[in-house]
């Protein structure tokens, strides 16, 4: 029944009236018209349909109102709809915060029809439930076969790996096996150090494990360039930009005032025509730090595999710490950055499946030890 949507807040008179057949100019309160209208249901039950059929867009089924008469939950209602079993009759709108927003009405006659068919909405359910069953044996056969493919090109790795290692050993010698081994997981450090960099950029939650996983990271890889450029079979550079200096400028207020009024683009282009003026102000903050964007450059490479080509770049404020003074060393006046073992660029995805975090720091660190062995034999 529907006589409870019959309200005077969802019809107007002159609509009660047509049903009914009244002339418009027939006056009597809405209260009184819904009464007779609700007599004639119960007399006559086709009149009911047929008010359904007259009023279908002020009789139509809400969101909420919809969830109640399936006995649904909103997600198996917004399912249904985007799988066309329950048509939209129109949208309506509504406006929160100033945002527009739009929601979808039903047909009445259409909604209390299925609502009387338990059968049809459980077998949509039971439909979905297989669906479900089906999507998670597929995804499931598919991560299995996944796994088995990333485990295969582990162990694929692996062989090739101790393949080069028994090469080094063999057409080398014991030391340049382990400076070349600790030379190439150090890239991968690097490496390490830059994905963790970039997943502090994307972290919502993590953000400050990612930031120690990358400075971790980085110290490893430090630590081995420090060791690496002791060796015999590094060659460690310095290079110097023609701008390796970080200016820092802070103009006060008074030629602050003055760049405006003298309409330079910046305050570096006032500061390039008036340079000895803020150089004298003492409520002008400059300062110069040498050597900022300078790199020191270790190279990594053997007569016996010249194949075999590491290099490392290190930031000069880094490297001051553990690296020689940088006039001490030959001048580097180009950088190639097309190596294959070039660091820090980002890991693919390959790579990270196949050389895992885990899996790189075990053998870094066993790396960085077995190189440690030989220190005596190198007089180190």
């Amino acid at each position: 029944m529907i006589e409870h949507l019959i309200t005077p807040d969802r019809f107007f008179n002159f609509q009660l009236l047509k049903f009914l057949g009244t002339p418009n100019n027939y006056r009597e309160p809405i209260e009184s018209l819904i009464s007779k209208i609700i007599n004639i249901f119960q007399n006559d039950p086709a009149e009911e349909e047929r008010f359904l059929e007259t009023f279908e867009y002020e009789l139509a089924v809400e969101p909420e109102e919809l969830d109640e008469l399936l006995g649904c939950t909103p997600t198996e209602r917004i399912r249904w709809i985007n799988e066309g079993k329950i048509p939209i009759l129109r949208h309506n709108f509504f406006v929160e915060d100033g945002i527009i927003w739009k929601y979808p009405l039903h047909e009445r006659r259409f909604v209390i029809s299925l609502s009387q068919d338990k059968a049809k909405i459980q077998k949509w359910r039971d439909d979905y439930e297989a669906l479900i069953k089906r999507k998670r044996q597929i995804a499931s056969q598919a991560a299995t076969e996944t796994r088995k493919r990333n485990k295969k090109a582990r162990q694929d790795f692996i062989s090739s790996w101790d393949g080069i290692k028994s090469e080094w050993r063999q057409k080398g010698s014991p030391e340049i096996s382990a400076v070349l081994q600790l030379a190439y997981w150090t890239v991968w450090a690097e490496r390490w150090a830059q994905e963790n960099a970039l997943k502090t950029y994307k972290a919502r939650t993590n953000y400050f494990i990612y930031s120690q996983r990358r400075k971790e990271w980085q110290d490893r890889r430090n630590q081995a360039v420090e060791f690496l450029w002791k060796t015999p079979w590094s060659k460690l550079f310095f290079y110097r930009p023609k701008k390796a200096d970080k200016i820092s400028i802070d103009l006060c207020h008074k030629h602050l005032l003055m760049r405006y009024r003298s309409d330079f683009y910046n305050k570096w282009e006032y500061f390039y025509y008036n340079r000895e003026t803020v150089l004298k102000c003492p409520h002008c903050d400059y300062s110069e730090e040498k050597d900022y964007y300078s790199l020191y450059y270790l190279e990594i490479k053997t007569e016996q595999f010249p194949e075999f080509s590491f290099s490392f770049q290190t930031p000069h404020p880094t490297g001051q710490t553990f690296l020689p003074n940088p006039e001490t060393l030959p001048k580097l006046y180009h950088i190639h950055r097309d190596e294959i073992f070039r660091d820090g660029r980002a890991l693919l995805e390959q790579e990270k499946i196949v050389l895992r975090e885990n899996d790189v720091l075990a053998n870094f660190e066993k790396a960085l030890a077995d190189a440690k062995g030989y220190l005596p034999v190198w007089g180190l």
